[in-house]
């Protein structure tokens, strides 16, 4: 009730004839939206069943609002609500409904990690980072500074995995895919949404945008990415 009366108020403020003004007016704009916006409550639904197999598939509402807590009021508190709902609604044991979001997290961070250098090496790769070189300076170092972590990480989850997961190793890769398709699903209906409205812009230029977006959101202790990304953005269109 606080975020709606804040985000009220200041759309009072703005007026909201002017904030309305400013929405694309393609049609197909809101359909992509929505589009992106359920990929991932979808990707979500196969993963849990891969994760709980036997149970009942996790319900539309439980997976929206997870997404809302976390998003909107407080990172993870989503994570939560879901493993308690999950205990309830599905029938599962506490721990078994704790360690299955939590696997399901872990998989779906390292799923980002993946994609995200995926996205930096491709620019390096084909020479056209010149761009990232001025928001993010070389980008070698960052490449390597992620293929280390990455590496390392792995690493780690390999030897200790039977304390970091439950889920057998086969679940866990089928979730990773599914993660990854998820990131990957979900960047392709942001591109096509800045497509639609502004199409004379080049196809590298928008795959610039996710990799910047991307980066930003791999980020620790950021308090607003979103405002992050804004800025960013603003220093690569000048």
């Amino acid at each position: 009730a606080l975020i709606i009366a804040v985000i009220a108020r200041q759309l009072y403020n703005l007026g909201l004839r002017d904030v309305l003004g400013e929405l694309p007016d393609e049609a197909m704009f809101f359909v992509l939206y929505v589009l992106g916006y359920l990929v991932g409550p979808l990707c979500e639904k196969f993963g849990f069943r891969v994760i709980w197999p036997g149970t009942k598939t996790a319900s539309w509402y439980a997976l929206l609002r997870k997404r809302a807590l976390n998003f909107v009021v407080l990172g993870y508190s989503g994570d939560v609500w879901f493993a308690m709902w999950a205990r309830e609604n599905l029938k599962l044991r506490a721990r078994k409904a704790f360690h299955g979001v939590k696997d399901s997290t872990i998989l779906g961070g390292m799923a980002g990690a993946v994609f995200t250098l995926s996205l930096v090496a491709t620019f390096a790769l084909s020479g056209e980072d010149a761009l990232l070189a001025r928001i993010i300076g070389r980008t070698e170092g960052p490449i390597i500074a992620m293929a280390l972590v990455g590496l390392l990480g792995a690493a780690a989850i390999f030897i200790f995995r039977r304390s970091v997961f439950k889920v057998k190793p086969v679940q866990g890769m089928i979730v990773f895919a599914i993660h990854l398709a998820r990131f990957a699903l979900t960047n392709l209906f942001l591109i096509l949404q800045y497509a639609v409205v502004l199409p004379f812009v080049p196809l590298e230029t928008w795959l610039l945008f996710v990799t910047v977006q991307m980066l930003v959101q791999q980020l620790p202790l950021i308090p607003n990415r979103d405002l992050l990304f804004l800025v960013v953005a603003m220093e690569i269109t000048r």
